[in-house]
């Protein structure tokens, strides 16, 4: 059986919940997608039903679920002492876990969170199906004065041209996940990640019609015959996720970009002016 599979047992007997039940808690319509997890080998559960259970059980450590590391619950501990230099120490605040890091030069501390890199690819194209697991690479700390409280956070790798080049194939964006109440208030044209009901994942800017039963999803890429718009209705979308934070290696040159397009296209004009004589 798979470590996070483990895990999610682990929980359960914790819980004292069986299948059923924590399907029933997912609001799922059957067991199948839990019990499939025990039933068949090496079984990994999918980005969703991850993100479903650290989304209902708040004293659920998310980080324990992907990663294994730390403890199952977020709890209390003892409070801060007094640290040498280069030592940490773990803190509670308001159910959340830190890590306190201690700037040896400002002789000041700060918390941070941990935030799980998973290998689920975001698709920033035409969309791509996800992997049937989720497996944790590693983690990112942000301070946690730049995250939401009590919120669930995952760190996501980009995939695909769609978005250049406001964002690159293989950067990163951490993503919030947003509570279903907060989905017709959700900004106009802000970037989203968003899930379907039929596994597909996205990353777009979004036009929110939720008032209309639809929201709109739109690629940055210039090139809209290759990336154009699309809508999903309210029935289609299983999770959205805010995109709060890019990390990348790359940094374009916009201008560079435009050229090349430019030229590109020169050539194709050259090539049909060729033809026609």
């Amino acid at each position: 059986m798979e470590p996070i599979v483990l895990r999610i047992e682990q929980l359960l007997k914790h819980k004292e919940l069986n299948n059923s039940q924590l399907a029933e808690l997912l609001g799922y319509n059957s067991s199948e997608k839990i019990s499939r997890l025990f039933r068949v080998e090496n079984a990994k559960p999918s980005f969703d039903i991850v993100a479903d259970i650290a989304n209902k059980f708040a004293d659920l450590n998310i980080e324990w679920l992907i990663t294994g590391k730390g403890d199952m619950l977020k709890s209390s501990v003892p409070a801060s002492r007094a640290l040498l230099p280069g030592q940490q120490e773990t803190v509670q605040h308001k159910e959340v876990t830190f890590h306190v890091v201690e700037d040896r030069k400002s002789n000041t501390k700060f918390p941070t969170m941990p935030i799980p890199i998973t290998d689920i690819h975001v698709a920033a194209g035409e969309g791509i199906y996800n992997t049937d697991y989720v497996a944790n690479v590693d983690s990112v700390r942000l301070p946690t004065n730049l995250l939401k409280k009590n919120a669930t956070y995952l760190c996501v790798r980009i995939k695909g041209e769609s978005m250049s080049p406001t964002l690159q194939d293989g950067g990163y964006m951490i993503i919030r996940l947003l509570e279903k109440e907060e989905w017709n208030s959700m900004q106009d044209e802000r970037i989203y990640v968003v899930s379907t009901t039929e596994g597909k994942a996205f990353l777009k800017r979004v036009k929110n019609r939720f008032k209309q039963g639809f929201i709109v999803m739109m690629s940055d890429n210039p090139d809209k015959a290759t990336y154009g718009n699309f809508n999903l209705t309210t029935d289609e979308i299983n999770t959205i996720w805010y995109a709060e934070w890019y990390l990348s290696a790359k940094m374009p040159n916009i201008h560079d970009q435009y050229y090349s397009r430019l030229q590109r296209l020169e050539d194709r004009l050259e090539n049909i002016e060729k033809r026609l004589v």
